[in-house]
């Protein structure tokens, strides 16, 4: 009876012993998680098996296309689909036994390059420029409109130039508003970006600059900035909008700017022609708030403060 119960024991610790442990995956991270049609994913992954048996891997997705070693632990990469919207990819790995699996989730981004904000309905040209996704075009989001002579009392404040009603339907007939947008103070434009948009840091504006190649020693100065003559990159071309002479205007962005011109917080206002000025989120002291402006006669870009309670452009940048 005790050589039985000894054999009963010897078994149940062999078999103990012998059975299978599943894989683990450890990490599985993909990079970037938020691309445009065409663009490239790069998944990696580490993975362990506690009894050091050989794993197999295998990538699922809904679409795409995937490049690879297969069965090997190395990244394997995913080209994004046409089509927009949320991908998981998901990794099955295999100890021949045992079957594990993870997703993750990519966002493969619209490209129609048109934007509607659902407030009024209004239609936007966006544009990507690097990393960043900007509206090609000033905003136009007109919840209320005062005459430029008002000036801007504290709180919000939104101009159409040329118009001197109070009437916002009124006010988006007027030439001004169909070309060139509205004119924000800094209170009003801090909150008039549409939903998934926001107004761009002073830290985004440099990161734009940067991309365009304004050297990293002068981007952060005050002032007129001209390496990698930014300015010329996001201008309109021609003289259909811009004074004589547009200086290197390429457009080559797609950014568009336009000249609106700006409006002083006494109601005085600089009119269309020669300058694009927008405003930027963030404060430069107490009172000023950093902003970029566009000139007919340069390809400088110039970082400065002005007073909050000014009125200017506004050019809204997608959420990451």
């Amino acid at each position: 009876m005790k050589r039985l119960t000894l054999l009963l024991l010897v078994t149940a610790l062999v078999l103990s012993c012998s059975k299978n442990t599943p894989p683990v995956i450890e990490t599985l991270v993909a990079e970037p998680d938020s691309v445009y049609p065409g663009d490239t994913v790069t998944l990696s992954f580490k993975v362990s098996d506690i009894d050091g048996d050989g794993i197999a891997y295998l990538f699922h997705k809904p679409a795409g296309t995937w490049i690879m070693d297969i069965g090997t632990s190395r990244p394997a990469q995913w080209i994004a689909p046409k089509e927009p919207g949320e991908y998981y990819l998901t990794l099955t790995i295999s100890d021949l036994t045992d079957k594990v699996a993870d997703s993750v989730k990519v966002h493969v981004m619209d490209t129609s390059r048109v934007f509607t904000d659902s407030r009024d309905e209004h239609q936007y040209k966006w544009v990507r420029i690097g990393k960043q996704v900007w509206m090609a075009e000033n905003l136009s989001f007109l919840p209320s409109v005062a005459p430029v002579t008002d000036g801007s009392t504290p709180g919000k404040h939104y101009f159409v130039p040329g118009y001197w009603g109070r009437i916002v339907l009124e006010a988006k007939e007027i030439a001004h508003y169909k070309v060139y947008g509205v004119m924000y103070n800094w209170e009003a434009a801090l909150s008039a970006c549409p939903g998934g948009w926001h107004l761009p840091s002073d830290e985004e504006w440099i990161e734009l600059e940067l991309y365009l190649g304004m050297h990293e020693t002068e981007v952060i100065y005050t002032g007129w900035r001209n390496t990698g003559q930014v300015g010329g990159k996001l201008k309109q071309k021609g003289n259909d909008f811009w004074n004589t002479p547009n200086s290197d205007a390429t457009n080559s962005t797609g950014f568009t700017a336009l000249p609106a011109g700006w409006i002083g917080r006494d109601g005085s206002s600089v009119g269309p022609g020669s300058d694009a000025m927008f405003w930027s989120s963030s404060p430069d002291s107490l009172l000023d708030v950093w902003y970029r402006r566009l000139w007919s006669y340069w390809s400088k870009v110039e970082r400065a403060g002005i007073n909050q309670r000014n009125s200017l452009s506004v050019r809204c940048v997608k959420d990451e």
